[in-house]
Parts: structure tokens; C-alpha cells; sequence
């Protein structure tokens, strides 16, 4: 025999009139939002988590490590007005990563 479900005639009614629309059966309905719930019960809570979850997925988001590596330093106040003043003078700054990769920015 059949598991027996008891369901909120709101819900009932609901489900029919999208059974209705679709032409399709009840049971059509019920067993394709079940297999809906199914195959999205382990996914993430919110677009947020989804995301994050893709990029973790592709390479593209790492966890900050706890500890800073002992070769790495803070830029001097003379570094910091220097790379001000490149980003002051305009101009998108994948350019100026570029220059300053090759040596040309000054």
C-alpha cells in the first residue's frame, strides 16, 4: 500500500490549480516538487552561499590565512603616496598593474 500524506488544503488547492494550468495530474505536480526538494536539499541556504560555493568550487576564492607570511611587509609611507599618486592620475587600474609589471610606470 501507498504512504498515505496529509497536506494543508491551501497547499491541496494550490497544487491543483497548478496542476491545472500545466495539464497535468496532482500526482504529476507532487512528485516533481518532491524531486525538486530532493535534489536541492544539500544546496546552499542563499544566493550568497551559492556563489561563494561556486567560486570555492573553481579556484577563485581561498580562505585568508591566519597568520601573515614573514615575507610580507607593509608598504613605507613613501610607497603609499608613490602608488597614490599613479592611481590619482587616472586611467583603469589593470593599466597601471601592467606598467608597473613591466617597469614602465614611474
Amino acid at each position: 500500500m501507498a504512504p498515505r500524506i496529509e497536506v494543508p488544503e491551501d497547499l491541496i488547492h494550490d497544487l491543483e490549480q497548478e496542476a491545472s494550468h500545466r495539464h497535468v495530474s496532482l500526482a504529476d505536480i507532487v512528485r516533481e516538487a518532491l524531486y525538486m526538494w530532493q535534489s536541492n536539499r544539500h544546496a546552499p541556504v542563499n544566493d550568497r552561499e551559492h556563489v561563494m560555493q561556486i567560486l570555492k568550487n573553481k579556484g577563485l576564492l581561498s580562505r585568508i590565512p591566519t597568520e601573515i607570511p614573514t615575507s610580507a611587509q607593509p608598504l613605507s609611507i613613501e610607497e603609499a603616496a608613490r602608488l597614490a599618486a599613479k592611481v590619482a592620475k587616472g586611467g583603469p587600474l589593470s593599466e597601471l598593474i601592467i606598467q608597473e609589471r613591466r617597469g614602465d610606470a614611474g
